[in-house]
């Protein structure tokens, strides 16, 4: 897969983790709704593996930014992705 169909898929792939947690929104966090997002998830990751393979993204930077956004988030969600922890 080239670059550019790399893009497409990561950006297809993020789409449908959209709808997947629309989803789970709508019909519950539980069973085949938790399953598809988990699945989909999955799907995402395998695109950021396959970008950082390719040095299409600058590993360390994408790293930092992520511990951040932990921390960040952290701070926001409760254990069960409650908003409002420390809001």
């Amino acid at each position: 897969m080239d670059s550019f169909n790399l893009y497409v898929k990561l950006m297809e792939e993020c789409g449908e983790v959209v709808r997947a947690a629309s989803k789970v929104l709508k019909r519950g966090r539980h069973g085949v709704e938790k399953q598809h997002l988990s699945e989909e998830v999955g799907d995402v990751l395998a695109c950021i593996e396959l970008l950082q393979q390719r040095g299409l993204v600058d590993t360390p930077s994408m790293k930092r930014k992520q511990l951040r956004a932990l921390s960040k988030y952290s701070n926001y969600f409760d254990e069960n992705g409650e908003c409002g922890k420390n809001s």
